[in-house]
C-alpha cells in the first residue's frame, strides 16, 4: 500500500488540498495490494492491448488429448465470454501436466492459485485426462468461485469431448463469475450428470456423475484418452513379426488344410486365443499390471480403475490389429493365391468362404508371433498406454524441469 501524502504547511494547507486529492488519485495505482483494493484485484488477469484491457483465462491442460481438446475450444469460448460480457477476452491455453500427483482436488486449487498469480490470469481452468472423485462418486468438474479455478475432468466427458467440454467450461466460467446458476444444458446433453452439489456457503461447486452411468462414462472415456490404436499399432517390432508370420502362412499350403478342415467354433476359438495371448503377454510383459501396495492415500481407490483401464485399452488395441491383419490377409489371399492352387490343395472349388478361413489361419497365426515380437519393445513405449505409469511419469518429469529451473534461478 503505498504511504499517505505529508502534509503541506498550514497556511498552504486549503490552497493545495485539490492539487493533493489529485495527485492521490493519480498515484493510487502504484504499490497498491491487490488483497487491499478490490480494483487493483480485479485489474489482475488482464492484459495490454492496442483496443484496451484485455481479461485472460488460462486453460491449464494435461499433454495429448487435453491440450488438444482445450485448443480446440479456445477460440469457441473467447467469442462466448464476448457476447456474454462486452469485454475484450482471450483464452491461453498452456500443456502442464499440473494435476499429476494431485490426490484431492484442494492440493491442485493450491497448485493452481499459484500458477494464475505468476501468470496473472484472471480464472483458470485445468483439464486433466485424470479421473476425479466425490465420496466414492466420479466428478466430472469442480470449481471454487472463491478462488476463481476450476478443474474438469476429460474422462468424465465420455467418448465424445469437444462440444461437452465447451458447454462444461461455459458452465464454470457462469460460476466463477458468481451468476445464476444454470446446468440444464449440461444435464440435457449428458443424462450421466447429477445435479450441482454445493457447499453451505455456495463458495464449492461440483458436478458429479451417477453412480450408474457415470463409472462406465469414465472407464471409457479413460480408454479413449489412451489412444489404444496409437498404442498398439505403435509396437513395431510386434507389428513387423505378425506381418512376417502372416507372409509366411500365405505360402504354406499346410496352414491352409488346416483351416479349410477346422470347424468354425474351433476357428473362433483360435482367433480369441490369438487376442488373449497378445493382450496378456503385453500387460505382465512390460509390468502394466498397478499394485496396490505400490499406492498412498487417496490413490489406492484408483488402482481397479487404472488396471481395468489397462485392459480395455490392450484389448481394444490387439481387437483392432486383428482387424487389419485379417483384411490385409483376405485381400492378399484373393488376389495373390490363385484358385486352381486352392482347387487342387484343398479339393474344393475356391470361394469367399475359402478365402476368410485363409486370412483367419495367417492372422491368427500372426498375432501369437506378434505377442513374441511384443518382447523385444521398449518397456517406455508400452507403458504410456498404463494410467498410473503415465501419471508417475508425468510428475517425475514436472518436477525435474521445476529442480532446473530454481538450479537457474
Amino acid at each position: 500500500m503505498s504511504e499517505p501524502a505529508h502534509s503541506a504547511p498550514d497556511h498552504d494547507a486549503a490552497a493545495n488540498t485539490e492539487d493533493e486529492q489529485a495527485a492521490a488519485e493519480d498515484t493510487s495505482d502504484v504499490g497498491t495490494d491487490p488483497e487491499e483494493d478490490p480494483e487493483a484485484q480485479q485489474r489482475l488477469g488482464e492484459d495490454e492491448h492496442p483496443g484496451g484491457r484485455v481479461a485472460v483465462i488460462g486453460v491449464v491442460a494435461d499433454p495429448d488429448l487435453p491440450v488438444d481438446a482445450g485448443s480446440l475450444i479456445a477460440d469457441e469460448l473467447t467469442q462466448w465470454l464476448g457476447d456474454r460480457t462486452g469485454e475484450d477476452w482471450q483464452v491461453q491455453v498452456v500443456s502442464d501436466p499440473i494435476a499429476a500427483g494431485a490426490a484431492e482436488t484442494s492440493e491442485l486449487f493450491d497448485v493452481l492459485e499459484r500458477y494464475r498469480d505468476h501468470e496473472r490470469w484472471r480464472y483458470v481452468i485445468c483439464v486433466t485426462d485424470l479421473p476425479l472423485l466425490l465420496r466414492s462418486r466420479p466428478l466430472l468438474a469442480e470449481c471454487s468461485r472463491e478462488r476463481g479455478l476450476a478443474v474438469v475432468s476429460m474422462p468424465a466427458l465420455g467418448f465424445r469431448h469437444r462440444k461437452p467440454l465447451r458447454q462444461i467450461s461455459e458452465v464454470l466460467v457462469r460460476e466463477l463469475f458468481q451468476e445464476e446458476r444454470d446446468t440444464a444444458r449440461v444435464t440435457e446433453s449428458s443424462p450421466a450428470v447429477a445435479r450441482a452439489d454445493i457447499d453451505d456457503d455456495g463458495s464449492e461447486v461440483r458436478y458429479p456423475l451417477s453412480r450408474f452411468l457415470g463409472w462406465p462414462r469414465v472407464l471409457w472415456g479413460m480408454v479413449l484418452s489412451n489412444r489404444p490404436w496409437r498404442v498398439v499399432f505403435g509396437l513395431s517390432s510386434a507389428l513387423a513379426a505378425a506381418l512376417a508370420t502372416s507372409a509366411f502362412g500365405l505360402s504354406s499350403t499346410t496352414i491352409w488344410q488346416i483351416g479349410y478342415l477346422l470347424p468354425p467354433g474351433s476357428r473362433v476359438f483360435g482367433a480369441f486365443l490369438s487376442i488373449a495371448v497378445l493382450t496378456g503377454w503385453l500387460i505382465l510383459g512390460h509390468g502394466l499390471w498397478e499394485r496396490t501396495k505400490n499406492r498412498e492415500g487417496s490413490f489406492r481407490k484408483l488402482v481397479p480403475l487404472y488396471n481395468t483401464t489397462t485392459v480395455l485399452t490392450v484389448l481394444t488395441g490387439t481387437v483392432m490389429l486383428y482387424a487389419v491383419l485379417f483384411a490385409v490377409n483376405f485381400g492378399l489371399a484373393e488376389f495373390l493365391v490363385p484358385p486352381e492352387l486352392l482347387t487342387s490343395t484343398l479339393g474344393a472349388p475356391p470361394d469367399v468362404t475359402v478365402y476368410l478361413t485363409l486370412a483367419w489361419g495367417f492372422t491368427s497365426m500372426g498375432m501369437l508371433a506378434g505377442a513374441v515380437g511384443s518382447g523385444l519393445e521398449s518397456d517406455e513405449v508400452v507403458r504410456q498406454v498404463a494410467y498410473g505409469y503415465r501419471e508417475r511419469a508425468r510428475r517425475r518429469g514436472r518436477d525435474e524441469v521445476r529442480e532446473q529451473e530454481q538450479q537457474r534461478a
